[in-house]
């Protein structure tokens, strides 16, 4: 038992060893075996540059000079730029950015415009790649050190000032959307299916008939505005309108002085003489069924229904309601869409038809 265990024992240690010394030749193989690759490679070196200088001096240059160029694809860039400009649009916010264009236009740091074909385009590729790679690194410059530390840039007045930067004030916004909610309700429930059964029954002439017959009987209401704000031509405009309607017109049904004689509606109302003469719309208000509004229109509101002669035209209150009424369906058979596509296009609906209803009366105030 002692002599074969001292075999097995001996044979263990015979197999270790010859792995061993297998492991130990794979190991300096490994060693070997780049310096050959060096070695290798700096005889390739060496006989290619043995070559070069057995070839013509020419072909020499040629050779060399060709070597030491990498191997790029052909770039253009203005192209660069644009992706450069994409990719620091993404990091820039949007507003910082717009501010930073602004000033790069105006000290002429912007990339300027090339010829796109011909010799002109061939020459000037070079020098104004580096003049836009130059001015843009400027302006990207300007945009950092513009806004270092959240310092904002007072802009210029004379830069945008087409865009109203002004919003109505609007304490009552609960109750303002709670109004909202209501009046489109009764717009999609009651309102718009009444509008659009009364669009299939009455063709669009005739709807076109009512409304401008509604328009002429409210023209004391434009007529007295446009002479309380010294408009005194648009007062003469639109009593030549209701004379030329209310006879050439057949009481109002076709707008005769528009179609012969280019004369337009002033749409004046109260609310915007309020407006002339310095009045702010103070706070926003959506009342039910009446919908957008202001204090300062709210008066006005007021005062138009003073002077409207259908006030006193329609004496019983169910018979205002009716004539109201209709004039409202006929109206709205005539904007079906209008409203939906707003609604359907804004992220909040409320907030659009609030901006949208004060943007559009601070423009007629302003006109």
């Amino acid at each position: 038992m002692t002599t074969s265990d001292e075999r097995k024992d001996t044979e263990v240690k015979r197999r270790v060893s010859g792995y061993g010394i297998i492991c130990f030749l794979a190991f300096l193989c490994l060693l070997v075996l780049p310096c050959g690759q060096s070695e290798a490679h700096g005889l390739f070196q060496n006989h290619s540059a043995s070559a070069l200088l057995m070839l013509p001096l020419e072909d020499a240059q040629m050779n060399l000079h060709l070597s030491e160029l990498p191997i790029v694809k052909p770039t253009d860039p203005d192209q660069e730029l644009k992706m450069i400009l994409r990719q620091e649009m993404k990091r820039i916010d949007r507003r910082r950015l717009v501010v930073a264009m602004r000033l790069g236009e105006k000290l002429h740091m912007l990339p300027d415009a090339a010829p796109t074909s011909g010799e002109g385009a061939v020459a000037s590729v070079g020098k104004r790649g580096q003049e836009s790679a130059s001015r843009f690194e400027a302006l990207i410059k300007l945009t950092a050190a513009s806004f270092e530390d959240e310092k904002v840039i007072e802009e210029p007045e004379d830069w945008d000032t087409d865009v109203p930067q002004v919003a109505i004030a609007d304490p009552l916004e609960p109750i303002n959307r709670v109004f909202f909610a209501f009046n489109d309700k009764l717009y999609f429930w009651v309102l718009r299916p009444i509008a659009k059964g009364y669009r299939y029954a009455i063709p669009e002439p005739f709807r076109v008939g009512f409304r401008n017959m509604f328009s002429n009987l409210a023209m004391p209401i434009r007529a007295v505005n446009c002479l309380l704000q010294g408009k005194f031509k648009g007062f003469g405009r639109e009593l030549l309108r209701f004379v030329v309607n209310s006879t050439a017109g057949f009481l109002g049904f076709g707008d005769a002085a528009r179609i012969g004689m280019h004369l337009d509606p002033q749409d004046e109302d109260f609310g915007q003489t309020l407006g002339v003469y310095g009045a702010g719309p103070g706070i926003y208000i959506n009342w039910p069924i009446f919908g957008p509004s202001s204090i300062r229109d709210t008066i006005g509101m007021a005062g138009d229904f003073f002077v409207d002669p259908l006030h006193y035209m329609v004496s019983g209150t169910r018979e205002t309601i009716a004539v109201r009424g209709g004039d409202k369906v006929n109206r709205v058979s005539l904007s079906i869409g209008d409203y939906e596509s707003l609604k359907k296009a804004a992220l909040d609906p409320y907030v659009a038809v609030r901006d949208a209803y004060f943007q559009y009366r601070r423009a007629k105030i302003e006109k």
